[in-house]
Order: C-alpha cells, then structure tokens, then sequence
C-alpha cells in the first residue's frame, strides 16, 4: 500500500470548519479553515487582499496525528483569470521555488 495515499485524496476528504472575514481600511481578510473527515489534521488558510491587488496568503498544517504518513511534499496551486497581467512570485530561495 501507498503510505502516501492518505495525503494523495486530501483534497477530496476536506470539512470546512470555519470561515469568516474581516474588513478595515487597508484590506480585507479571509480566514477559511479546514479538517479532513478523520479530523487528524487542521488546515489553516489566511487570505489578505489589499486595495492596490497585493493579495497575501498563508497555509499552515497543524496537529498532524502521529500516525499519519509522512508528509512527501506540500505545496499550492492557484489558478488565476487571464485577465492578471501584473505577477510576482516570491518564492523561498536561494534555490529553485517550484515556480511553474
């Protein structure tokens, strides 16, 4: 068996817990958290979007149960409309950020 199976079908095993936002002069923050159906881990996404199109965002995985496999990798996508012609990418460095 795959060990790594568990963390494979994450996406299609997630329970939204919380959601909610907050609004002040500057942006608008999203905080949108999840569990998987097992509850053995807790996904936590915050999103903060500024009035310049600057958006800010942060994914954190706690209280991974210890009898979970090893996490293989994590990473994001974000698919975005084409209509975004102005991009940053400020990926961890000094090598290669998995960009593409």
């Amino acid at each position: 068996q795959n060990s790594s199976i568990y963390w494979k079908n994450l996406e299609d095993n997630l329970l939204l817990t919380r959601f909610f936002k907050i609004v002040d002069s500057t942006s608008i923050k999203l905080f949108i958290d999840f569990t998987d159906i097992d509850k053995k881990i807790n996904l936590n996404t915050e999103y903060e979007i500024f009035g310049d199109g600057l958006i800010q965002a942060s994914l954190v995985i706690k209280n991974i149960e210890e009898d979970l496999p090893v996490l293989p990798r994590f990473g994001v996508q974000v698919e975005l409309d084409k209509s975004f012609k102005d991009l940053n990418w400020f990926g961890r460095g000094p090598h290669e950020s998995y960009w593409d």
